[in-house]
C-alpha cells in the first residue's frame, strides 16, 4: 500500500499499525527519491507519532524533515506550505521567534488553506500570551484569529470552531467594553450555528467556550469535552496533548472564566460544582504537572468565594494551603504567577480577620507585594493592588503607623485609576479606597479625606446593581461613613441616609453570606449613634457575636459594641435621677443620646443597685480589655464609664477605685489617637471629680481640672465634643470657686462653637446644635467677670452669642481691600460665600439631589477654611474675619453707649460699653427671676392683662433699665443688647426710659458695627417695596392696611406696590432684592417656642425667617415691619436673634423697625404716617435712614 494512503487511513481509524507502516514506507521513499513533498509528509507523520507516544525524538526528527522541505523549496512554489507546517512544531518547542518569522513568511506566500494557517498562528500567539501575559501577543493573536474567521467559508463547520477559538481568545479582553460587545456577538453566532454542527466541532466548541455557557453567553450544552479527549482533532492535540494532562490544561486555561462565573452568580451550588471540578482535576494530575499552579489557584479562589457565600470558614485551611502550593509551583513571569500570589494574599488577609494573628497579615502583605513587583502588567494587578491596600489598612489598625495607611490609599487609588468605568471589579476597588480614606480622616481629621471617601463610596454603590451579593456590604460601608459624618459634624441628613442604607443592606444580605456579620455590626453601630432605643442595637450585636468565630475581629468588635449598647440600656431609667443627670449630659459625644438621657430628669427615682445590663457590659468589656488589641483605649474608657455608673448606683468606693484605675489605663493606651485621648482624659477628669467629692483630697481636685484642660485642648477631637468638655470644665471650676479656670474652660467651649455649628451644616442642624449650648456664652462672660476681666467677658459674650449671625455677616463682609491686594483670593472667597448662600436657599426646598447637597456643604466649608488660611498669611490680614477684639468692639459705641445685659446662672450684670471702655454694673436679679418675669410678660400679652404687663414693666425699670440709665448719666441715645430671657422684654418701654433716651436694639456689637458699615456704602436710587394685605387667606382682615399704604405713599412716592393678591411669596422676594427700602403691612407670626418658624403671612404662602436671612440685599437701607412681634425672639435660642427683624438686618438692611408684641391694626397706620412725616421733615426733605430711631421715638 502507498505510505501516504496508510497515513490517511490512520487519521480515520487511529490504528497505530497503519501509522508505523506508513512512516517506514515514507523513509524508504525518501531514501530512493527525495523530494520536498515527501520531506513534509514524513515530518507530519512523525509529529502524529509524537502525539500518540510523546517520544521527544520523533518531534526533533520531524523538525529535521520539515527544515529539509523548507530548504529545498527556497524560492520555489510550495515554500509557504512547508513554512506553515514547520512553524507550529517550532512554536511547540519554544523556538518562538523563528516560528513567528516562518508564520509571517508563509502568510506572505501562496497557501492552499490560508485560513488554517492563520488559525494556527493566531492560536499559537494566544497560548503564548496565556503563559507570558505579554499583551502584544494577545493583540496580534486576536488580529490574526479574526482574519482567519473572515477568510473561512461560512457554509462549513470550520467557520464555527474558528469562531469558538476567536471567542476564547477574546475573553482575555473582556474588561474592554468594545471587546466584550464583540464577544457577545460572536457567541450569539455560535449559538445559532451550534445545533447543525458535527459532533467533532461540537466537542471543540465545548472545549473552547464551554466555561462561558454557565454565564448564559452560549446555549446550555452538555459538557462532554473531557470524555472525548482521545478523539480531539489534530490541531488541538498539538497544543494540549491528550489524556489527563490535556484535561487539566483545558480546565486551567479556562479557570478564570469559571472563577468569574462563580463570583457573578453568587450561588453556593455554583461554587460547590466548581470546587468539585478543580478537586477532580487536581487528583488526576502527577506532582510534576505544569498545570498544577492553575488548578491549585482556581481551587483556592473558588473556595474563598464559597466561604463568602456560605457564611462559613470551613474551607479556610484548604484555601490557604492550595494557594500556598500554587505560589510555590508558579513560574515567575508566567500568566498565572501574579494571580495566584494575589489570591494567596487574599486568603491570608481573610485568615487574619478571622483570628489568624499578625503572622498571617505580614505574609499576606508579602504575597501582594510579590504579585505587584514581579508581574507589573498582569491582568489581576489591580486586584493585587487593592488587596495590598486592604492588608496595609489592617496593619495600620494594629500598629497605628499612619505611613502604612498612606501607602494603602496610594495602592487603592492605583487600582481604581487602572480600571475601566464599567469593569465588574471597580465597585470593590472604590469601596476599599473610600474605607481607607475614611480611616485616615478619623486619624487626621482632614476633611478632604472624608469628602473623597463619601464620593468613592457613592460611586461604588451606584456601580453595584441591585441584587448583587456585594451590594449590601457596599451600602453598609457608605452608611458607616455617613454615620461618622453625623457623629463629628451633627449633619442630621447624613444620619438619616446612614440608617436607610444600613437597613437596606441588612434586609438584602443573604443569610449565609460571610459579609452578613459585618453588615449587621455596622447597622448596630449606626442605630446606637442615632439615639434610637438600645434594644434593637443590643439584638443586632448579639446576633453578630453569636455568629462570629471567637478570637476574630468580628467577635471582638461585636463584644465591645454589645457592651456599649448594654451600657446605654443600663443608663436608661434605672439609676437615681440625680446621678443620671450629672453623668449622662457629658459622657457621650453624640448629642441625640445625650438629649434622650437628659429626659430622665423627669423620671421617677429608681432603687439603687446594679442592673443585669450593667453587669453584663462590665463582664464583656473586661473580657475585651484582656485581649490587649488595638482600640483598647476605647474599651478601657467604656469599662471605666461602666464602673463609674456602678459607683453612682451603689455608692461602693471599690467601684470608684476600679473606675479610676481603668480610666488611667485608657489614657495610657490612647497613644497618638487624639480623639480617643480626649475622651479618655475627660472620663478621667469626671471620675477624679467624683473622687474629690468623696474624699476631699486637694490634689485630686487639681488633677481633675488639669485633665479637663487637656481633654479640651485636644484639637483632633470633634468641635462639639470640645465644646461639651470645656463647658463641663467651666462648670466644675465655678463650683470650686476657681473663676480663672472656669473662664478658660468656658472660653475653650465658646471657641469651639463656631466649628460645632459649622458652615457645612444646614441651618436646621446649626440651630439644633446651638440650642444644646444655650447660655454658654453668658456663663463664659460671668466667669470672666468673676475673675475680674470685663474686656474678656465682652469678647466671650460676643463670640458665644449670635453665632449664625456672625457667620452670615462674614459672608457679607466687603472684600474691596482684599481685592486690591489679592484679587484672585477675593474672587475665590466671594464665589465660596455665594455658593454657601445658594446652598442655604436650596435647603428650603425639596428635591432628589439631597445626597449631593449633603456632600456639597462640607466641601464649601473646607474650601472656605483653606481660603481664609491663605488670606491670613498676607501682611495686614492676620485677623481677617476673626472674632473682633474688645478694642474693635468698643467702636460700636461711637454714636452712643451700649448696655450689654448678661444673664447667667452665676451672676447678672450690665456691661456698659462706651468708646472709652467697659464698665461693669452688677444687676440685682438672678437668671431664674429674669426667666420668671419674661414668662409672666408673655403670658400677660397673650391674655391682654394690662395689669400684668405693667407689673413686669415696673420690675424691669427698677431692676434693669433704671439702674443702667442712672449709671450712664444723661444720654440722648442708647443701644440695648439684652441676652437670655431679657430679649423677650421691652427695655425701652419700662418706666422713664422713653423720656430719658432714644432706644435701639442690637443682637450683638458686631451686628451694630456691620450695619453702620453697610449704611455708609454707596446706594442705588431710593425706591420702596410696599407690601400690604388687607385680606390674607386663613387670617383676620386688616382694615387699616389701606390707610397705612396711603400714608406711606404720601411721603415716599417711588414705590413698588404689592397689594393683596399681588403680594405673593416670589414677588415679595424679588422686590426686596431690587429696591432699597421696604414697608410690610401684613400679618406676622412668631413661634416663641420655635423661633425658626417665624414668618410673614403673604397671599399664597408664608415667607419664612430662614428665607429672609438667606437673601443678599446689598443695596438695602431701611425696612419697616408693621406686623405683630416681628422683633421678638423665642424662649429657645434667645441669643441667636432669630426673628423677622433680625433676619432682614442679616439680609442687608442696616436699619430695621419691628415690634416686640402684637400691634393694633387701628394704631399702625397712624404710627407709620407720623414716622414718615418726621423722617422727611413733613415731606420737605428726602428720608434719612440714620434718623429712623429718632423718628420712631417721636412718632
Amino acid at each position: 500500500m502507498n505510505p501516504l494512503e496508510q497515513i490517511d487511513r490512520y487519521q480515520l481509524t487511529e490504528n497505530l499499525k497503519d501509522l508505523e507502516e506508513g512512516i517506514a514506507g515514507l523513509r524508504r521513499l525518501v531514501a530512493r527519491r527525495p523530494s520536498p513533498q515527501l520531506f513534509s509528509s514524513l515530518g507530519n507523520a512523525l509529529s502524529m507519532r509524537h502525539d500518540a507516544f510523546a517520544r521527544p525524538d520523533d518531534l526533533q526528527e520531524a523538525v529535521h524533515w520539515h527544515r529539509q522541505a523548507v530548504a529545498a523549496l527556497d524560492g520555489q512554489p510550495g515554500l509557504a506550505e512547508a513554512q506553515a507546517q514547520l512553524a507550529p512544531i517550532l512554536w511547540h518547542l519554544h523556538h518562538r521567534e523563528e516560528a513567528q518569522a516562518l508564520f509571517e513568511a508563509a502568510l506572505r506566500g501562496t497557501l492552499e488553506d490560508r485560513s488554517l494557517v492563520l488559525t494556527n498562528y493566531g492560536w499559537a500567539l494566544h497560548m503564548t500570551f496565556m503563559e507570558t501575559s505579554d499583551r502584544a501577543d494577545l493583540l496580534r493573536g486576536l488580529e490574526v484569529l479574526k482574519e482567519a474567521v473572515e477568510a473561512t467559508d461560512r457554509a462549513t463547520d470550520r467557520y464555527t470552531w474558528r469562531l469558538a477559538r476567536y471567542a476564547s481568545a477574546l475573553f482575555a479582553e473582556v474588561a474592554d467594553p468594545a471587546r466584550r460587545a464583540e464577544l457577545n456577538t460572536v457567541l450569539e453566532t455560535i449559538r445559532q450555528r451550534y445545533p447543525a454542527a458535527s459532533e467533532p466541532v461540537k466537542r471543540q466548541v465545548q472545549v473552547l467556550v464551554g466555561f462561558m455557557l454557565a454565564m448564559g453567553e452560549v446555549p446550555e450544552i452538555p459538557q462532554e469535552a473531557f470524555d472525548h479527549m482521545a478523539n480531539m482533532p489534530e490541531d488541538l492535540t498539538e497544543v494540549f496533548g491528550t489524556g489527563r494532562e490535556a484535561q487539566a490544561r483545558l480546565l486551567a486555561m479556562n479557570s478564570s472564566v469559571l472563577i468569574e462565573d462563580v463570583r457573578l452568580a453568587g450561588e453556593v451550588q455554583r461554587a460547590n460544582d466548581a470546587v468539585e471540578m478543580f478537586r477532580q482535576a487536581l487528583s488526576a494530575l502527577p506532582d510534576d504537572s505544569p498545570s498544577l499552579p492553575e488548578i491549585l489557584g482556581g481551587l483556592g479562589a473558588v473556595l474563598g468565594l464559597r466561604m463568602e457565600m456560605a457564611g462559613t470558614t470551613d474551607d479556610l485551611d484548604e484555601m490557604v494551603d492550595a494557594l500556598r502550593r500554587a505560589c510555590a509551583l508558579a513560574r515567575p513571569g508566567s500568566g498565572i504567577y501574579g494571580m495566584v500570589y494575589s489570591d494567596f494574599g487574599n486568603s491570608l488577609a481573610l485568615k487574619f480577620r478571622l483570628g489568624g494573628g499578625l503572622k498571617a497579615l505580614d505574609e499576606a502583605i508579602a504575597a501582594y507585594r510579590q504579585a505587584i513587583a514581579l508581574v507589573p502588567e498582569h491582568p489581576e494587578l489591580a486586584m493585587a493592588m487593592t488587596g495590598l491596600g486592604a492588608a496595609l489598612t489592617y496593619r495600620y489598625e494594629v500598629t497605628g503607623r499612619l505611613a502604612e495607611l498612606d501607602e494603602a490609599i496610594v495602592h487603592h487609588q492605583a487600582a481604581v485609576d487602572r480600571t475601566a468605568p464599567d469593569h465588574g471589579h471597580l465597585a470593590l476597588y472604590l469601596v476599599n479606597l473610600g474605607s481607607a480614606l475614611q480611616e485616615r480622616y478619623e486619624a487626621t481629621r482632614r476633611t478632604e479625606d472624608t469628602e473623597a471617601a463619601v464620593a468613592a463610596l457613592r460611586a461604588a454603590v451606584a456601580a453595584t446593581p441591585v441584587g448583587s451579593p456585594s451590594r449590601p456590604s457596599h451600602l453598609a460601608s457608605l452608611g458607616e461613613v455617613l454615620a461618622t459624618r453625623y457623629q463629628v459634624t451633627g449633619q442630621s441628613g447624613a444620619m438619616a441616609e446612614a440608617v436607610r442604607y444600613h437597613r437596606e443592606a441588612a434586609e438584602t444580605v443573604d443569610e449565609g453570606n460571610l459579609q452578613r456579620l459585618q453588615v449587621l455590626n455596622s447597622l448596630g453601630r449606626t442605630l446606637e449613634l442615632s439615639g434610637a432605643d438600645p434594644a434593637e442595637a443590643i439584638a443586632v450585636f448579639r446576633t453578630v457575636r453569636a455568629g462570629a468565630r471567637p478570637g476574630s475581629s468580628f467577635h471582638r468588635n461585636a463584644t465591645v459594641n454589645l457592651a456599649g449598647a448594654l451600657l446605654d440600656r443600663a443608663m436608661t431609667g434605672r439609676a437615681p435621677v440625680r446621678a443620671m443627670a450629672e453623668l449622662i449630659a457629658d459622657l457621650f459625644d453624640d448629642r441625640p443620646r445625650r438629649r434622650r438621657f437628659l429626659g430622665l430628669l423627669s423620671a421617677r427615682q429608681a432603687p439603687s443597685g446594679g442592673t443585669p445590663e450593667l453587669d453584663e457590659a462590665i463582664e464583656l468589656l473586661s473580657e475585651a480589655a484582656k485581649e490587649g488589641l488595638p482600640g483598647t483605649s476605647d474599651v478601657y474608657s467604656r469599662l471605666g464609664l461602666a464602673m463609674r455608673l456602678r459607683y453612682q448606683l451603689t455608692g461602693e468606693p471599690r467601684a470608684l477605685t476600679r473606675a479610676l484605675r481603668t480610666m488611667r489605663a485608657a489614657v495610657s493606651e490612647s497613644g497618638t489617637d487624639g480623639a480617643s485621648r480626649s475622651v479618655a482624659l475627660f472620663y478621667l477628669a469626671e471620675t477624679l471629680r467624683d473622687q474629690w467629692q468623696l474624699a476631699g483630697d486637694e490634689r485630686v481636685r487639681e488633677e481633675s481640672l488639669l485633665r479637663y484642660r487637656q481633654a479640651a485642648e485636644e484639637e483632633s477631637a470633634s468641635a462639639s465634643w470640645r465644646a461639651t468638655v470645656g463647658q463641663k470644665w467651666g462648670e466644675f471650676a465655678m463650683e470650686e470657686d476657681a473663676p480663672a479656670d472656669a473662664a478658660a474652660g468656658f472660653g475653650a467651649a465658646v471657641a469651639a462653637l463656631d466649628e460645632a455649628a459649622w458652615r457645612g451644616l444646614g441651618r436646621a442642624d446649626q440651630e439644633r446644635i446651638l440650642q444644646e449650648y444655650e447660655g454658654l456664652g453668658r456663663d463664659a462672660a460671668a466667669a470672666a467677670l468673676q475673675a475680674g476681666d470685663a474686656r474678656a467677658a465682652l469678647e466671650l459674650l460676643e463670640q458665644g452669642r449670635g453665632v449664625l449671625l456672625g457667620q452670615a455677616m462674614d459672608g457679607h463682609t466687603s472684600l474691596d481691600l482684599l481685592r486690591s491686594v489679592a484679587p484672585e483670593l477675593a474672587d475665590r472667597l466671594a464665589e465660596i460665600h455665594h455658593s454657601q448662600e445658594a446652598a442655604e436657599r436650596l435647603d428650603l426646598t425639596e428635591g432628589p439631589d439631597a445626597p449631593h447637597r449633603l456632600d456639597e456643604r462640607p466641601v464649601l466649608a473646607r474650601r472656605r477654611r483653606e481660603a481664609l488660611a491663605e488670606i491670613r498669611e498676607l501682611p495686614g490680614f492676620e485677623d481677617f474675619l476673626r472674632t473682633p477684639s474688645s478694642r474693635s468692639l468698643l467702636t460700636a459705641a461711637e454714636d452712643g453707649p451700649i448696655a450689654v445685659l448678661n444673664v447667667s446662672r452665676y451672676r447678672c450684670d450690665a456691661l456698659l460699653v462706651t468708646a472709652d471702655g467697659v464698665r461693669v454694673l452688677p444687676l440685682a436679679l438672678t437668671a431664674e427671676q429674669a426667666q420668671a418675669q419674661a414668662d409672666a410678660f408673655v403670658a400677660a400679652l397673650q391674655a391682654q392683662d394690662l395689669t400684668g404687663i405693667q407689673d413686669c414693666l415696673n420690675w424691669l425699670w427698677s431692676v434693669v433699665t433704671g439702674p443702667v440709665l442712672d449709671a450712664l448719666g444723661p444720654t440722648h441715645r442708647i443701644w440695648w443688647c439684652p441676652t437670655g430671657p431679657l430679649t423677650l422684654l421691652p427695655l425701652h418701654a419700662a418706666g422713664e426710659a422713653l423720656d430719658r433716651a432714644i432706644s435701639s436694639y442690637t443682637p450683638t456689637l458686631r451686628a451694630l458695627i456691620s450695619a453702620r458699615d453697610r449704611a455708609r456704602g454707596p446706594r442705588a436710587a431710593r425706591r420702596m417695596t410696599l407690601v400690604g394685605l388687607t385680606e390674607t387667606p386663613g387670617a383676620p382682615r386688616l382694615e387699616g392696611v389701606s390707610r397705612e399704604i396711603q400714608a406711606v405713599t404720601e411721603h415716599f412716592p417711588d414705590v413698588v406696590e404689592l397689594r393683596d393678591g399681588d403680594a405673593t411669596h416670589d414677588k415679595v422676594i424679588a422686590a426686596l432684592t431690587q429696591n432699597t427700602w421696604a414697608h410690610l403691612a401684613c400679618h406676622a407670626v412668631q413661634e416663641i417656642s420655635e423661633p425658626a418658624q417665624a414668618r410673614l403671612l403673604l397671599h399664597d404662602r408664608p415667607l419664612l425667617v430662614r428665607e429672609l436671612a438667606a437673601q443678599r440685599l446689598d443695596q438695602a437701607e431701611l425696612a419697616f415691619l408693621s406686623g405683630c412681634e416681628t422683633s421678638r425672639g423665642g424662649t429657645v435660642l434667645s441669643d441667636e436673634a432669630i426673628n423677622i427683624a433680625a433676619s432682614l438686618q442679616l439680609a442687608g438692611f442696616p436699619h430695621v423697625i419691628g415690634t416686640l408684641w402684637p400691634i393694633n391694626d387701628t394704631h399702625a397706620p397712624a404710627v407709620a404716617a407720623e414716622f414718615y412725616t418726621v423722617l422727611t421733615a413733613g415731606g420737605t426733605s428726602p428720608p434719612d435712614p440714620a434718623a429712623a430711631a429718632t423718628a420712631l421715638h417721636l412718632a
